[in-house]
């Protein structure tokens, strides 16, 4: 029992870590978006009425880099080496609005590398008996369909990331 709540303690402290380097950071990116003209257009898919700055998502990057930089028993090094594909060309598209084919190309970039660093054997369908290629292949198409959602609802300005820290939470605890 004791072990239990030290772990989850360290959990704790990795996300109040990765949250305060997060809150530090964004105001760095809306004066790197003011300064490359970085801002959203105003169209059906936005809720606002006004245009806001972008490139928020590379303070995220940045702090779950730091982050995981800081503590380096977890793999957190390792998925953001394997994001950093799609940060690169999701901060240009955030400067620059890009078509979805370099986008696309980006995912499954990090997807490969993701699979590529993985540790053999802990894929969910390798240890129901799916063959490797038949989970890799799988497991690349959930993340990049998995990525393709998050964009979506980002496209509603941010809430993807409330989305995905509850997407976490309860993979924590389903996992």
């Amino acid at each position: 029992m004791l072990l239990s709540i030290r772990i989850d303690l360290q959990l704790i402290l990795v996300f109040v870590t990765a949250l305060v380097f997060g809150l530090a950071l964004v105001p760095g990116s809306i004066i790197l978006a003011s300064r490359t003209k970085a801002y959203s257009p105003i169209d059906f898919r936005r809720k606002n009425r006004q245009q806001v700055p972008l490139l928020g998502g590379l303070a995220v990057f940045l702090a779950a880099l730091i982050t995981s930089a800081l503590f380096p028993a977890s793999f957190g090094l390792t998925i953001c080496l394997c994001a950093l594909p799609i940060v690169l060309v999701g901060t240009f598209d955030d400067i620059r609005e890009l078509s979805s084919k370099p986008k696309f190309i980006a995912q499954i970039l990090s997807v490969a590398l993701l699979l590529y660093f993985r540790e053999p054997g802990k894929l969910v369908l390798e240890q129901v008996g799916q063959a490797t290629w038949a989970a890799n292949l799988l497991t690349g198409f959930w993340i990049v369909g998995l990525t393709n959602a998050f964009n979506l609802i980002d496209g509603m300005d941010g809430e993807a990331g409330g989305v995905a820290v509850l997407e976490t939470v309860g993979a924590e605890h389903v996992g």
